[in-house]
């Protein structure tokens, strides 16, 4: 190829023009080419290790309705500081529109639905001292707090099936009910006279609107934004602040003059006004999650950092409502004149307006787990600090007031961005609904818990203000352990050897050693790191907290001050000087584990968005993945513009070379039979296939003689004039295999791409599930190719042939210095003990298989491979969403056949696995889809006969795998994938109708 054609690519290296020369199919003109290329987006080689892990490509117009919204105004800075988040790309931006009008407008719904639903809930404390004073004087402050305690109980714990309902059908349907519910409970809130008509009308029907309201309006703005969410989300939050101003301005105001009722009905007029308007503007863009249910999955909490925010939030949300409740309450006790008390609310909530905002912009920056542990230190510091020795002057009411509206603003707003950092965005609603359900109990029991400290204190609020202290002590511990949880590598697990393919060694030298800013971390022979700071980190955190706890709330009791608290946080550290020194020293590990990973390869990680990103970024492309990537595109448009449906399939087995100039490598024993039988009858099903597969296996077609035990020449015979004919014994089924091929290439109707290693494999796969992403539902990924689990990165392979023997190390002065990478055996002692080197027989001794015990380590060959990222459910989430996608599953245990299918089903989440026995797979194979029962597929019974003579009529057949020695020796007549087929094809369409509803 002409060195001057190739283009120069953003990495440096150069891509050579696309080469059609081998494909079978008429090119477009120029005009054609231009104008495809300007309708569909580039594809590049980006890691995009995201919830959108796609290399994107958007079609033409004639098919392209997933245009990915390219015309949205895109920030190209941010990052976040937590480093939970996924890498932040061009590409991702491309997939998430992260502005633009329509994104801004649903941030403008989800606002105004928000100051309705969040605007109520941030008045509560001036609905609490109005009824307290009238409608309901004769009951105590922890019976009234029970019917705020069941609204805001409500508000969040109607999330546990509004959010997966949410990821399955949208948000329009949910608001609208909320709209009703809410709207309908205020306007019979203003006609309540008893304490039941107060529980039903605002408690329960006010708080199951709100939550109908609350959760999608969150939600949907995620759907727009992935690296400027939490400003986004912020902004919509600001809603609800600016509706705790005005509406207790406003009730403050009219209640004097209009009285109870007209006052209520009022902001049911405007909650009216403002919802119905958000019924217009909240939309949600990503596609159902696959597999989604609209019922609970307490299965999320299997995960720790999930399950630590949650407590986090949880204890941060019962402390906050305290404050929001009692705070006019507590300043009526202090002697505060009425007005004032009831102005505070708003003063708090102008705070929340900057807490809500700023923190968001910040948040993008710094990382939202930073930003809410800030907020929860300064909510801290509010409350016990400020309120609890200041509280009683003009001055520290609304010092507090302000800070502690600013930090509550926060934690608000950006609590469901930490939770959005753990999950797949289109699994957004789910997992923030879970978490908001156990918050939900919080809000339950918090405002009576205040209540009831308020009476045993005698009317006197100070045990309130250091329960509500405390409680964000421990939230902030919970928080802590959350992100510490999140960012730790898992242990168990050797993170980096500096040679993959070496000799075995003393125990002392297998260990390798890095020094990071002057400190040393060494790697033990179990792969740990020290210090193991997994549990011992959140033990330590725990126990430090609830020492301080304890401490703290055995001074409520007695009387109180500010000295004595300090005095037991002072021995809590004093005590606790081991735990001190211990935190500290987990925290510097921290650090030097983030710079660990900037001057090391293959740091394993938690997530397989990182583990994604860590694959592609250290592994060249194939050399042809540019021809390949523009042979997938022009055969995309082709079918795309007449709405034929396009299969990809996969075949063949994946190596996994040692060295980079390659001899030696690990292969498997798959011949690509079910992938080039199955591409057959996906053509004879009207579809057209891209056969991505490796190469020198079976193909479509040209399979039927090119097996091992059908010599190809036997097929062929000389004619009498001395050409060579097809042998006259297969001519006809020869015509017929040659006739389906020809029609496929003379149409267009296949396409086949070949790869070698596991690396060439995964970048074809992620490029042309990139290209299919705009079909939607009308792509089929056909996943049979025998996929390796693990692997060996490039940097860690040896440059030339690996030797088995040392022989060769004394001509190392002549020869070119092997690469550091080589794998090198260390130098040997003789027999005799003195040091003087290996005798000639033992450098020619190779290790043989037969060679016995002598043979010494030092000549054997340990090879150590790394396990291949899981990228399966990608495909799902990023690469190709819409898209069907079928994957097999090859067991030889007949026993967890059936298991293991449905656990890469629940993993993986696509939507069909195909289990497989290696002795029976030509026989029979189980089908596992979600929703669905296991259906095995079958050749007919009349083929199989066993060897014993019977019928194979048996009925245990029908719900368990076959007898492989009931089976006859030859392979069946009948090919099951051309029972497959149909029915995959008849899911397929299946899958059409339900997304195109």
């Amino acid at each position: 190829m002409d060195p001057e054609k190739n283009t120069p690519r953003h990495d440096g290296y150069l891509a050579p023009e696309p080469d059609y020369s081998n494909y079978d199919f008429p090119l477009p003109s120029k005009t054609e080419s231009a104008a495809r290329d300007g309708a569909a987006a580039a594809v590049g080689n980006d890691l995009i290790p995201s919830v959108s892990n796609a290399v994107a490509g958007a079609g033409g117009d004639a098919y392209g309705q997933d245009r990915l919204y390219q015309q949205g105004t895109y920030n190209k800075e941010g990052g976040d500081g937590d480093h939970l988040g996924r890498a932040d790309t061009a590409a991702e931006e491309d997939t998430y529109p992260e502005g633009g009008l329509r994104a801004w407008s649903v941030v403008l719904g989800s606002w105004l639905a928000l100051f309705s639903a969040l605007g109520i809930m941030n008045s509560l404390a001036i609905f609490q001292t109005y009824v307290a004073t009238h409608q309901l004087e004769g009951y105590s402050e922890g019976t009234i707090g029970w019917i705020f305690s069941v609204y805001t109980f409500l508000c969040f714990f109607g999330g546990i099936y509004i959010g997966p309902v949410f990821d399955q059908y949208g948000p329009r349907w949910l608001v609208l009910s909320g709209t009703v519910c809410l709207v309908l409970g205020v306007m019979l809130l203003s006609i309540c006279t008893l304490y039941w008509h107060f529980m039903l009308a605002f408690g329960i029907l006010c708080g199951l609107g709100s939550s109908l309201v609350f959760t999608p309006s969150i939600a949907a703005v995620g759907h727009w934004f992935k690296r400027r969410r939490g400003f986004a989300t912020g902004m919509a939050s600001t809603g609800g602040s600016i509706g705790g101003i005005v509406f207790p301005l406003m009730m403050q105001s009219l209640f004097p003059r209009i009285g109870w009722g007209w006052t209520i009905r009022a902001v049911g007029f405007i909650c009216l006004l403002l919802c119905g308007a958000s019924n217009f503007l909240i939309r949600s863009r990503l596609p159902p999650a696959r597999n989604a249910s609209p019922h609970p999955d307490p299965r999320i909490f299997r995960s720790p950092a999930f399950s630590l925010t949650t407590a986090g939030i949880f204890l941060m949300e019962s402390a906050l409502f305290i404050p929001l409740t009692y705070i006019s309450s507590y300043m009526l006790s202090e002697g505060f004149s009425e007005s004032f008390a009831l102005s505070i609310l708003p003063i708090l909530n102008a705070g929340s307006v900057f807490g809500r905002a700023l923190p968001g912009w910040w948040a993008d920056k710094a990382g939202p787990f930073n930003s809410n542990m800030v907020a929860t230190l300064l909510s801290i510091v509010a409350c016990l600090a400020i309120w609890l020795p200041a509280g009683s002057t003009t001055a520290g009411i609304v010092v507090f007031a302000v800070l502690f509206g600013f930090a509550s603003g926060n934690n608000i707003s950006i609590s469901p961005v930490c939770v959005g950092r753990l999950c797949k965005t289109q699994s957004y609603g789910r997992y923030y609904s879970t978490t908001y359900t156990v918050v939900s109990i919080a809000c339950l029991i918090g405002i009576p818990i205040g209540g009831e400290i308020v009476t045993a204190t005698g009317g006197r609020y100070w045990g309130l203000i250091v329960f509500t202290g405390l409680v964000y002590v421990l939230a902030l511990a919970a928080m802590m352990a959350a992100k510490v949880k999140a960012m730790r590598p898992p242990t168990g697990r050797r993170r980096e050897a500096p040679k993959q393919i070496r000799s075995q060694k003393s125990a002392a030298d297998s260990i390798p050693e890095v020094r990071v800013g002057g400190a040393r971390a060494s790697f033990g022979p179990c792969g740990g790191t020290e210090p193991a700071a997994g549990k011992r980190r959140f033990k330590t955190l725990v126990t430090f907290s609830l020492l301080l706890c304890r401490q703290s709330i055995g001074l409520v009791s007695n009387r109180f001050s500010l000295f004595k608290l300090w005095f037991a946080v002072r021995r809590c550290m004093s005590t606790r000087y081991h735990a001190r020194r211990q935190i500290c020293s987990i925290l510097y590990w921290e650090s030097s584990q983030r710079s660990l990973k900037t001057h090391t390869m293959s740091v394993p990680t938690e997530t397989a968005e990182r583990q994604e990103d860590a694959y592609f970024s250290s592994q060249p492309p194939p050399k042809n993945l540019e021809s390949h990537v523009s042979a997938a595109r022009f055969f995309i448009d082709h079918h795309a513009a007449s709405s034929r449906r396009i299969v990809l399939v996969t075949s063949g087995g994946t190596t996994v070379p040692l060295e980079k100039q390659t001899v030696r490598f690990i292969d498997n024993f798959s011949a690509g039979t079910r992938g080039a039988t199955s591409a057959e009858y996906f053509l004879e099903a009207g579809y057209a296939v891209i056969f991505l597969h490796r190469q020198f296996s079976l193909q479509p077609y040209s399979r039927h003689y090119s097996h091992a035990t059908d010599c190809f020449l036997d097929f062929l015979a000389e004619g009498h004039d001395g050409t060579v004919v097809a042998n006259p014994g297969h001519q006809e089924r020869m015509r017929a295999v040659l006739r389906k091929y020809t029609a496929a290439k003379r149409n267009n109707m296949l396409l086949m791409l070949p790869f070698t290693t596991i690396t060439d494999y995964l970048f074809e796969l992620r490029a042309i599930a990139g290209l299919l992403r705009p079909l939607g539902p009308s792509a089929l990924l056909y996943l049979a190719a025998a996929v390796s689990d693990f692997f060996l990165p490039e940097d860690r392979m040896a440059e030339h042939k690996i030797q088995s023997t040392n022989a060769t190390d004394s001509f190392g002065s002549g020869a070119p210095a092997a690469a550091p990478t080589s794998a090198r055996t260390p130098a040997r002692s003789n027999g005799d003990g003195n040091g003087n080197g290996a005798s000639p027989e033992d450098e020619e001794t190779f290790d043989n298989f037969d060679s016995s015990p002598k043979v010494p380590r030092s000549k054997r060959l340990i090879v150590d491979l790394d396990p291949v990222p899981k990228f399966l459910q990608n495909l799902v989430d990023g690469w190709a969403p819409q898209g069907m996608v079928v994957s097999f599953k090859l067991e030889t245990d007949p026993a967890i056949l059936v298991h293991k299918a449905k656990y890469s089903l629940e993993r993986y989440q696509h939507h069909l696995v195909i289990g497989n026995l290696l002795s029976s797979r030509k026989w029979e194979v189980v089908f596992v889809a979600p929703g669905q029962a296991d259906r095995w597929v079958r050749v007919p019974s009349a083929q199989r006969v066993s060897r014993a003579g019977g019928d194979g009529s048996e009925t245990s057949w029908e719900d368990k795998p076959l007898d492989p020695n009931a089976l006859p020796e030859s392979d069946p007549e009948v090919e099951i994938e051309s029972l497959i087929i149909p029915a995959v094809e008849d899911l397929h369409s299946q899958h059409i109708q339900s997304l195109q509803k």
